[in-house]
């Protein structure tokens, strides 16, 4: 894998582990909820403003989509040679 795919995996990675702004929050002023009907995924997304400043920002997404779920049963490094195989190169 190339250096730039290699750290785009690290990321994901990092992000799946630790994800970030993975809150509901109370005080939005800006609600959106999207559904994706290929995959069932849904999130939620909430935005607080001050004027034109975002002060806060988080998301959710409801038991069961599969985005949010590290366990869908890979080991970190699956989901890429799961991708290989079906492209028959690196992703």
């Amino acid at each position: 894998m190339s250096d730039l795919g290699d750290l785009y995996q690290q990321v994901i990675l990092d992000h799946n582990r630790n994800p970030r702004n993975f809150k509901r929050v109370d005080a939005a002023n800006r609600r959106a909820e999207g559904h994706n009907p290929l995959c069932g995924d849904r999130i939620q997304l909430y935005v607080q403003l001050d004027g034109d400043a975002i002060t806060d920002i988080g998301f959710q997404m409801p038991q069961g989509s599969g985005a949010r779920s590290p366990s869908l049963g890979f080991a970190d490094d699956e989901p890429s040679r799961a991708n290989r195989s079906k492209t028959g190169g690196d992703v």
